[in-house]
């Protein structure tokens, strides 16, 4: 999910080329769906990480 908004945010980077300002680029962003899913996906994989590392490893007895 990260990487398909990512890359929706930097090819909307183009805007640059036809004069659009950063205040009308974060506009742009803030109203395409897409781009919704570059902070979803980081929320998604921080919250794996750090919900598994809360569990204590096991470890097998020695034979």
């Amino acid at each position: 999910m990260a990487v398909s908004g990512g890359i929706s945010i930097l090819a909307y980077l183009n805007l640059f080329a036809t004069g659009s300002s950063i205040v009308e680029f974060f506009k742009f962003i803030l109203l395409r769906p897409e781009c919704y899913l570059l902070p979803l996906g980081i929320g998604t994989v921080s919250w794996a990480l750090f919900s598994l590392q809360k569990k204590k490893p096991t470890f097998r007895e020695k034979d």
